[in-house]
């Protein structure tokens, strides 16, 4: 007998919707050969939202053939202000706040068994902020460094050049980390809509790298920590340029490094195009005294 979904027995009004945003920056072919895009777009509880760094006809096509929403940037932008596009974009096609607001790498390939898991588990816990179960290869053996302990300058420096994992949470037992305060990758990180409009979205002032770790604290401050979905995964094909020495991707993740620890410090708020009405915690910061652990 076909199995019916845990969905399918929800009344449609019941069920958010989901808006997946997905920024391109000349990942056009990546995006075609995984199709992860196509899939997501075709259930019926999610709308995929692709924007276009550097206006390629490849991606419009894609986007055209499966009914993906594409959108191109007027000027290349970094992460966080393509992603606060999407949103304000999202807003604007009827996202309403108990929907949810997914950010998904286009190196991420996921299927629609996993996408149903999610969304049930969303529903059924009214979650606010959620991740996954990230892998890097094909046989889901090795898993992504998605969840991680949130980083001071001594834990970056060591990382990079002593390739130390002192950061890096055992996703093999998720419950000897369930007291601990950590914060979790971008490369898919799902919010309640009306939680990423209370954090004003991400932090422009980022272009790549720790808007993630920067978006986790604030909302920390707000009492929503990610809640870690170890059964639904994914795979993420990461390349990790920013270990290339000396390459445009490392200056940009120090720069990103620094405005973390000048955050950290409380000397300056966040920059976003993304501006509450109601709620606005523009004030608080990365930093607090609070320990880490708890």
């Amino acid at each position: 007998m076909k199995r019916v979904s845990a969905l399918r027995k929800l009344q449609s009004s019941d069920v958010p919707h989901f808006y997946v945003s997905v920024v391109s920056h000349g990942h056009e072919q990546l995006i075609s050969k995984l199709n992860s895009l196509a899939k997501l777009q075709k259930h019926r509880q999610v709308t995929v939202l692709c924007r276009d760094n550097l206006q390629s006809e490849a991606l419009r096509s894609y986007c055209s053939q499966y009914s993906v929403s594409y959108q191109a940037s007027g000027s290349p932008q970094g992460f966080s202000a393509n992603n606060n596009a999407n949103y304000l974009w999202a807003q604007s096609l009827g996202m309403s706040s108990s929907d949810y607001f997914v950010l998904l790498n286009p190196d991420v390939d996921i299927d629609i068994e996993a996408i149903e898991q999610l969304i049930t588990q969303c529903v059924k816990q009214d979650l606010s902020l959620v991740t996954i179960n990230l892998f890097i290869n094909k046989k889901r053996t090795v898993f992504d460094d998605n969840l991680r302990r949130y980083p001071t300058l001594l834990t970056f420096f060591k990382n990079y050049c002593l390739k130390d994992r002192s950061t890096v949470l055992d996703k093999s037992n998720p419950s000897s980390f369930d007291e601990i305060n950590y914060w979790a990758s971008g490369a898919f990180l799902i919010f309640n809509a009306d939680l990423y409009e209370q954090l004003n979205g991400l932090d422009e002032s980022y272009f790549l790298y720790c808007e993630d770790i920067d978006i986790c604290k604030r909302a920390l401050k707000l009492g929503h920590k990610p809640v870690y979905l170890h059964e639904v995964t994914a795979i993420h094909y990461r390349r990790c340029k920013s270990r290339k020495f000396l390459s445009k991707e490392f200056f940009y993740h120090v720069h990103s490094v620094l405005l973390l620890t000048i955050a950290k410090w409380g000397m300056r708020s966040t920059k976003s195009r993304i501006h509450t009405s109601s709620k606005s915690i523009r004030a608080l910061t990365f930093g607090d005294k609070s320990d880490e652990r708890a």
